[in-house]
């Protein structure tokens, strides 16, 4: 009797943990499901999150470059007024650290270009050197596009070349520089490189000497000889300037680009006006180097350096 009641509570006992076992089966199999569900939901809202946070950060830094672009615009355009003597007319990027913001500014003066339209061929020559192109290349680059350029019943024997032109000759003016990416051997030339050399805003045969690109002035002398006669050494008020801002952020990977060719008609009057947009050079990748080289109230004022620092 003792013994057959003790074998009916061992296999009530074992029924009952069988139970439980299948019980907590059943819940780790839910729980599993329910991990399974909501972890890409988890997850997705997390990449949301981020991208809306990157997204953010990127408008705002673009937002910053764009008003930093019109404070040296309005700074240019009142040249003949206050002139700012840290500003730099020469492409030569100016960078400064304002609080967490990396700040990376240049500024070519379009006299200190080469105009696509109205230079001779010898100083076209010139500018596709400082590109980094050989010598008879560059020649041949000249001779086609002063073709291009020039009126058809004009031209006369055709140079060498013209059939490497992607769309052949246009006998027309150049309406922009990135029309040299159709000339042969220029179709991966970086954009900011071709724009510190040639221009179509100065609609002059010569080239300032005061302003002179950096890359021109590797290949350019400072005042006028027999062999260079289109060097300009007299001083004048910027007409025509390209502006690029590259704004990041120190502590996060964000960035903001805003570039434009502005006009200032009146240097005394502090009005400019936007001829063009200028693509931002990080479409093309990699790292752009930093090492500042000015203070931030110097470039931009102790008001403005304040703001910037304390956003």
């Amino acid at each position: 009797m003792t013994f057959s009641r003790s074998r009916n509570k061992l296999q009530k006992k074992q029924k009952q943990d069988a139970q439980e076992g299948f019980a907590l089966i059943v819940v780790l199999l839910f729980l599993l499901v329910a991990t399974a569900i909501i972890t890409p939901m988890v997850l997705a809202a997390r990449t949301d999150f981020l991208l809306s946070s990157r997204t953010y950060l990127n408008t705002r830094q673009s937002a910053m470059s764009e008003g930093i672009l019109n404070i040296i615009a309005r700074e240019i355009a009142l040249q003949g007024v206050e002139k700012n003597e840290a500003l730099l007319f020469d492409s030569t990027p100016m960078q400064t650290g304002c609080g967490d913001y990396r700040i990376t500014v240049s500024v070519q003066d379009q006299s200190g270009t080469i105009d696509l339209n109205a230079a001779p061929e010898e100083l076209l020559e010139e500018g596709f050197k400082a590109l980094g192109i050989a010598t008879s290349d560059s020649q041949r680059l000249a001779r086609l596009v002063v073709a291009y350029r020039s009126p058809k019943e004009s031209t006369g024997i055709e140079p060498s070349g013209v059939g490497d032109l992607v769309a052949g000759l246009k006998y027309f003016a150049f309406e922009a520089v990135e029309e040299l990416y159709e000339f042969p051997g220029l179709s991966k030339m970086p954009p900011e490189l071709i724009s510190q050399v040639f221009t179509t805003y100065s609609r002059r045969a010569t080239v300032t000497s005061q302003n002179m690109s950096a890359l021109l002035s590797e290949v350019l002398p400072d005042r006028p000889t027999g062999q260079y006669p289109f060097i300009v050494e007299a001083e004048e008020p910027v007409l025509f300037s390209e502006i690029r801002v590259l704004v990041e952020n120190s502590q996060f990977d964000a960035r903001g680009f805003s570039g434009a060719i502005i006009e200032t008609p009146d240097p005394n009057s502090g009005i400019f006006n936007v001829k063009e947009r200028t693509n931002d050079p990080g479409i093309l990748g990699g790292k752009r180097s930093f090492d500042a080289n000015m203070n931030c109230a110097e470039l931009f004022g102790d008001e403005v350096a304040a703001i910037i620092s304390g956003s």
